[in-house]
């Protein structure tokens, strides 16, 4: 039964976690390894999950977001640079100008506020969850969400014609 619960539980959350942890990363090897290291996560903890997923998608986010924080630590700085270059890279080649606009805009958000608005806007949670998700109160995440979004308006609104 252990098994069969958390092969539905991975069925039933792995491309969520997975698109949450690339839009943390932008990194699909990191990527990866970051499900992995959730899924195993899950595994040593199913016991709590079993007969009710109560709280666990919320548990699923908190655990690839500590994942990819965990990732970011230990990433040297020469891997970051080199990430983001191969990423400039890839992104030239596969998307329009202002699809590469915003993903450049967004990587100059910190995580904290590319997690709300991928929560938030992607995702579709309300501020409510997206503050329980994190751990926050949801004024603080209704105000990074605002500046976040300010953020991004005001350097598209600088680099378009």
């Amino acid at each position: 039964m252990k098994t069969e619960k958390f092969n539905d539980l991975y069925r039933n959350y792995s491309e969520r976690i997975y698109n949450y942890a690339l839009w943390l990363t932008r990194n699909r090897d990191a990527c990866n390894d970051i499900l992995q290291v959730v899924f195993i996560r899950l595994w040593s903890n199913i016991a709590t999950f079993l007969h009710s997923e109560d709280g666990l998608e919320y548990w699923l986010y908190r655990v690839t977001r500590n994942a990819c924080l965990d990732h970011f630590r230990t990433c040297s700085r020469f891997t970051r640079v080199r990430l983001k270059y191969a990423r400039e890279a890839h992104l030239s080649t596969q998307v329009n100008h202002e699809e590469k606009l915003v993903w450049n805009k967004l990587d100059k958000l910190n995580e904290k506020e590319r997690s709300i608005l991928y929560l938030r806007f992607h995702t579709g949670h309300t501020l409510k969850e997206v503050a329980e998700i994190l751990k926050m109160n949801s004024g603080q995440v209704r105000v990074i969400a605002c500046r976040a979004l300010k953020k991004i308006r005001k350097h598209c609104a600088k680099d378009l014609p």
